[in-house]
Formats: structure tokens, sequence, C-alpha cells
């Protein structure tokens, strides 16, 4: 007779029955004989029921140790199974995101009286042993305490978000994790399954272990790594500021593999199966209200004893995973999305509408930008920080420019056309009250203000050429003379200069304080 799930063959019955009596744990036999709890119970129970010595027992012969325990093994005629090639195909397609047990729910509904998921998972699992054997075995992978923290999304969503503004039910997608030897587990609902999402659940979790573990483990998904291969593996550069951030290590699962990671594998199911059936049919106001009550569900399956009644998932990871895992940071990491650009010749990085400045002699360079619901930040192609920005919502103004980003000349002028008359007034009474008086009226002699900044800012810029004493002096004699232009003012200084043998600091450039210079950057 031909083994499958919970048809096991006598050699394994016996084997069981044997380390049972010997007092090996339910891990031990797991890992002996790669099966589930639930066959190790079953076995153990049905023994139990017989009232025999397993001496007894184990002198049968395999085929009647097999019907004892599998009598009433046999599908019963009157109740149809589904073609199980295709249940195989619709669990083995990427494109289809379902799982054994909604196949089932499915059947149910066809069938009322058909079977009840235990057995019809007993069927499966038999016509997969006889069809592809290589399925249901599994590799086993010893677990150290703490040291790793498996990530994943649920392959099955839902639709349990209402929007107020339409009415319309919004999609949830389901992020979990689990740790170490204890599989304690979280869980968080997002929109969608994009990077942002995948880095917010993750620091989520860290923060529900309180610890950090050394390892994190996501499946292969590009939100975690761009590439992954046999030989070559680059993360996102969205996971590498939480490696860093965290001190953990970012090890994606391999594209190809055995089912190494079949625990995890496992406990996504099992959430699926216990997680989305208490949710099923419900609906919620909002993400926040979705994800309170996933927590409070996630906090009663930590806390549900094991099938073997050997403790629970919240006890183990506070006996042996907690113990083994590092302190988190004080703060957590803000979660940031993530886009790289090549500087223009305005040095003015577009994110989201709005324009965020870079220093010039980026122009050219490709830079990340990693965007926050407060900030913008601008790293170089080594993920150093260059510089921050406040980040812009309103649709003016378009612009954060901070002015040790422009290069010299472009300083000058933005200074000349930001100023206004009070800024010009406080300039010149940094020469003198004579300077003053000259600004004020040559503000005073055209039909508008306005059209007085140029005059303003040529005369200005002429006294940062000379002495304060020089300058106060040309300003006395032009308004004596009343002779206020921009080229009269500056004939009065190369007069005063010349008279007082006074040289004439020629710059290239005015300077000004918030001017630093090129190799202020280097």
């Amino acid at each position: 007779m031909k083994g499958g799930f919970f048809m096991q063959k006598s050699t394994t019955i016996i084997g069981i029955l044997e380390m049972l009596e010997d007092g090996y744990s339910y891990r031990d036999i797991q890992a002996r004989f790669a099966i589930g709890n639930s066959t190790i119970t079953d076995i153990k129970k049905k023994f139990a029921a017989m009232d025999i010595p397993l001496k007894e027992l184990a002198v049968k012969t395999p085929k009647a140790i097999e019907s004892i325990f599998y009598a009433n093994s046999h599908p019963r005629k009157n109740i149809p199974l589904p073609d199980f090639s295709k249940v195989y195909n619709s669990l083995t397609n990427k494109q289809t995101k379902t799982n054994l047990y909604f196949i089932w729910l499915d059947y149910k509904k066809m069938y009322p009286e058909g079977y009840q998921y235990t057995q019809f998972k007993h069927y499966f699992k038999k016509w997969l042993d006889e069809n592809h054997l290589e399925d249901n075995l599994r590799m086993v992978v010893e677990r150290i305490p703490g040291e790793i923290v498996y990530i994943d999304w649920i392959g099955d969503t839902l639709d349990l978000v209402l929007t107020e503004t339409n009415g319309v039910l919004r999609t949830a997608h389901f992020f979990v994790t689990t740790v170490g030897v204890s599989s304690y587990c979280f869980a968080m609902a997002f929109p969608d399954e994009k990077a942002e999402s995948f880095l917010q659940g993750t620091i989520e979790a860290l923060h529900f272990y309180k610890k950090a573990p050394k390892i994190l483990k996501p499946d292969n998904t590009k939100a975690a790594s761009i590439k992954n291969t046999k030989d070559s593996l680059i993360l996102n550069k969205i996971y590498e500021d939480l490696q860093d951030y965290y001190g953990v290590v970012i090890v994606p699962a391999p594209p190809l593999k055995p089912k190494a990671k079949s625990t995890v594998e496992n406990h996504v199911r099992w959430l699926e199966t216990h997680l989305l059936e208490k949710l099923r049919g419900r609906w919620f106001d909002s993400f926040t209200s979705l994800n309170n009550e996933i927590l409070s569900i996630i906090d009663e399956l930590n806390q549900r004893s094991f099938s073997n009644g050997k403790g629970n998932r919240k006890e183990l990871f506070e006996k042996y995973d907690k113990p083994a895992m590092k302190e988190l940071p004080s703060e957590s990491l803000k979660s940031y999305s993530y886009e790289i650009k090549n500087v223009p010749n305005n040095y003015h990085i577009m994110y989201d509408n709005h324009y965020y400045s870079v220093p010039y002699i980026y122009y050219k360079q490709e830079v990340t930008v990693k965007a926050s619901y407060f900030d913008i930040l601008i790293c170089d192609s080594m993920n150093r920080l260059i510089c921050k920005h406040k980040r812009l919502y309103k649709p003016y103004p378009k612009y954060s420019t901070i002015e040790e980003h422009m290069p010299p000349k472009h300083q000058y002028y933005s200074i000349e056309n930001r100023f206004d008359s009070s800024d010009y007034r406080r300039w010149a009474r940094s020469y003198g009250e004579n300077v003053v008086q000259l600004i004020n009226k040559v503000m005073t002699s055209f039909n508008y203000e306005q059209q007085s900044y140029k005059s303003c800012n040529g005369i200005l810029h002429l006294c940062k050429e000379y002495s304060k004493a020089i300058s106060n002096k040309a300003a006395e004699n032009c308004l004596i003379r009343n002779t206020i232009s921009y080229s009269y003012f500056k004939k009065e200084l190369q007069n005063l200069a010349n008279k007082n043998g006074t040289e004439h600091r020629t710059e290239k450039l005015p300077q000004h304080r918030n001017i630093r210079g090129k190799e202020h950057y280097e």
C-alpha cells in the first residue's frame, strides 16, 4: 500500500511508536520521518485505542499494520472528489494566488456533503505521492534561536477596507514574518506589495519583536533585491538602509531552491488558514483599524497551544529566540520611497512634481532620492547623504533651493532678485548713514520703487569694493550735489580712492557670507 500524508508505511508507523515510547519529542520524530505533527498525533491516538503492546503490533505483517491504522482510508464511492490534476496545476501556477484550503472551500460549496478538509487533504496528498512524489519531500532545516526572521507575502488577498468617499472596497495584501525556533509570527496589511510597503512591514515586524535577528531572509522579491542569482546579489537601496540602521544581514532566499524554506512557507499557509478566515467576509473603515484587528488575532494565534500540548509560539519565543536577539535602536527607521535620478543642468531633482536642489558640482551625476512623508534625502552613488529638504506638498512654491548649492554667479543674481526695499536699507546701514540716505533717495526718484532696485544693488555692490569711510564720504558728496546715479557714485568712489592712495579691491564676483565657493564641496 502506498503511503500518503496520513497513510504511512508500516516501517514508519512502528518507528514513530518506538520513538514515542523512548521519549523522543515531536520535533525529533518530524526530523526523522519528514512528517507533520498531525500524522504523529493520529498514529499515537490510534495505537492507544488498540490497547495492545508495541512488541505484539511490530510482529504483524506490513499489510496488516497498515490495514489496522487505515481501515477506512479509501474514498467513499458516493462522495465525489475533484480532478486532482487540475488542483495541482492551480497550486503550482504562480499567476494564481490560492492554496489547498481555499480550493477545498470551493469544493464544499459544490458538494456540501463532501469530505471535510482533513480527509480532502489526505486524498490529495495520496494523489501527490502517486503522481508527484518529490512534491511531498521536505528538506530538514536546523533553526538556531533568534538567528533568522523569515519574510514573505501571503499569496491570497482580501477586499476588506471600505473607502468612505466612494464606498469601494480596497484590497488588502498581507505581509508576514516568523522568527527562529518558535515560529513566533507577525502580520500586517497593506494596500499594495510595493517596495515601500515591504520595507515598512519589515520595520514594524522588528519593533513587534522588540529585538533584531542576525539575518533577515525575505522571499525572492524585487522589493528586497534588484538581482539575486547563484553568483550575484544586489540589494535594493531601500533595504540597504535598513540593513545598516539595524545592523542585520539581508540574505534573500535563492530564486531556484529546494524546499529549504518550507518552514516559512508552512507558516504562511498556516496564517492563510487561521488569519484570513477570521477576516473573510468582514470590512474595516481603514487599514489602521484592520491592522489593529490583525494584531489581536496574531496575539491569540501566538498563544495557541501546539497540537502536542507542549507550549506555544510566544512561550518559545520568550525562552529561546528573544534572549539570542540584539537590541534595537532607540528610534524606528523612517520608511522612504526610492528613485534614482540624474542631476540636470539646473541642479534640481524632481520628485512628485516638486524640485529639490543639490550642490551644482553634482551636475550629470546619478543620485538617489529618498522620500518620506516629511522630508527628501538625496544621496550620492555610494549612498552617502548629500543634502536634506523638507518635503513640499502645496502647488507653489515648486522649488526648494538651498543657496549654498548654487554656483557663485547664481547666488549673486539670486540675492539681487530676492531683495526688497527693507533688504537694501539694511544692507546700506552696514556702510553708514550717508549710504542709507543715498539709497532712500534713489528709491524715491523712481515712479515705482521696484524699478530702483537695480540701481540700489549696483551702488551697494560698489561699496563692497572700497572701505566704509570712502563709501560713506562718496555718498555724502552725491547727496550734497544731488547727483544720485550709479555712474556718478562710481566716479566719486574712484576719485576719493585716488586722493587717498587707496587700492581698489577688484573682485571677479562680489563676496557674500552665503557664497562658499566650489572648494567647499570638494
